[in-house]
């Protein structure tokens, strides 16, 4: 259940609600680079399973948005091999 719709307030309570503070001294605060666009960043090691990561995870995202939304994934990439 969304229990907001601003992800600037529902970052800053997922952590406050691990008792880690946001800001100074804690996480960096959500840097909405692009206004009303969600941000997720993965770090994972050479076969730690990015890609099947990333795979799972856009269903949860699509399924929130309603259907006449289009929907969009950029897949970056550092080299033409993958």
């Amino acid at each position: 259940m969304n229990e907001t719709s601003n992800i600037k307030t529902a970052y800053t309570k997922h952590w406050n609600d691990k008792n880690i503070s946001v800001g100074y001294g804690g996480v960096p605060e959500y840097k909405d680079a692009i206004i009303g666009a969600p941000h997720v960043c993965f770090k994972v090691p050479t076969g730690g399973g990015k890609t099947f990561i990333a795979c799972a995870s856009l269903k949860p995202f699509f399924e929130q948005m309603p259907l006449s939304k289009t929907k969009v994934v950029a897949w970056l990439v550092p080299s033409n091999a993958i």
